[in-house]
């Protein structure tokens, strides 16, 4: 099991951010569990993920896939 505080999560190299969208990862590959877990916050941007498929659930506002 690993545990992990999200809030220690935005200290990490893990945290990604640029001035259009931030991104975030609370599980990665090298830890074993066959997924990956992050977050990412994209105000008005349009995002493609060519290389793996994907899980999306927004906390606010609206979306499209």
């Amino acid at each position: 099991m690993i545990v992990r505080d999200f809030n220690e999560e935005k200290l990490t190299a893990g945290r990604v951010q640029t001035t259009s969208w931030e991104s975030g990862r609370m599980l990665l590959k090298n830890d074993g569990m066959g997924i990956s877990l992050g977050s990412i916050r994209t105000p008005g941007l349009k995002m493609h993920f060519r290389n793996h498929l994907g899980a999306i659930y927004c906390i606010s506002g609206t979306g499209s896939i």
